[in-house]
C-alpha cells in the first residue's frame, strides 16, 4: 500500500507499523466497533504509546448498524475499562456524547433519511416532524450545557486511556500469572 501522507500508518489487524514507545497520541474515531480483535488492537496501542502517551477512542452507543457486516459491538465504559486493563492501559476519563433528547432526535433523523431514501409514504410524517426534531436537538444541547444529560444513555462515548504505571504493570502481571496458574 502506498501512503499519500507519510505521517499516517495503517493498521493491518496485527501490528501497527511504528516503533514501540514512539507515539504520543493515538486517535480512534468510531473505529473500535468495527475491529474484531479489540484486545489485539489495544495491546498494539499500548506498545506504540510513549510512557506519557494518550489514546483517545470514541465509540457509538446509540447508533444504527453501519458498515455491515463489519459492525461488531457497542461498548459500555465498563467493557472499555476491562479491555484497557487487559491490554496494559488504564482509563483516565470517560466523556458521554449527547443526551437522551439528542438520541431521540438522532433516531428521528435516521428514520426520516431512511424513509426519504426508500421513497416511503411515511417520509411525509417524518418531514412534518422536522420542527420537533429541531426542538429535540436544542433540548439535547441545553441538557448538555446545563449538565443534566443522562450519562448512561448518550449517542456515544469518548475514552481517554494511557499506559499503566510500571507498578501497576507488575501487579497486572502477578494477577494474570495467578489466573493462568489457577491460584486466583
Amino acid at each position: 500500500m502506498t501512503l499519500a501522507c507519510p505521517d499516517i500508518a495503517f493498521y493491518d489487524g496485527e501490528r501497527i507499523p511504528v516503533r514501540s514507545a514512539s507515539v504520543d497520541l493515538v486517535l480512534l474515531v468510531e473505529v473500535l466497533e468495527h475491529v474484531n480483535e479489540r484486545n489485539q488492537l489495544l495491546i498494539e496501542i499500548c506498545r506504540v504509546l510513549t510512557r506519557d502517551g494518550v489514546a483517545i477512542i470514541s465509540t457509538p452507543w446509540s447508533a444504527r448498524i453501519h458498515y455491515a457486516p463489519h459492525d461488531y459491538f457497542r461498548p459500555t465504559p465498563f467493557e472499555i475499562d476491562r479491555l484497557a486493563t487487559e491490554s496494559g492501559l488504564t482509563m483516565i476519563e470517560v466523556i458521554p456524547r449527547g443526551s437522551t433528547a439528542a438520541v431521540i432526535a438522532n433516531k428521528l433523523v435516521i428514520g426520516l433519511l431512511t424513509a426519504l431514501k426508500a421513497r416511503r409514504p411515511t417520509a411525509v410524517i417524518f418531514v412534518l416532524m422536522t420542527p420537533l426534531i429541531a426542538v429535540l436537538h436544542v433540548i439535547g444541547l441545553l441538557q448538555i450545557a446545563l449538565g443534566v444529560a443522562n450519562p448512561s444513555d448518550p449517542l456515544g462515548f469518548t475514552f481517554k486511556l494511557k499506559k499503566i504505571s510500571p507498578r501497576q504493570e507488575v501487579e497486572l502481571q502477578d494477577r494474570l500469572h495467578k489466573k493462568i496458574s489457577g491460584r486466583d
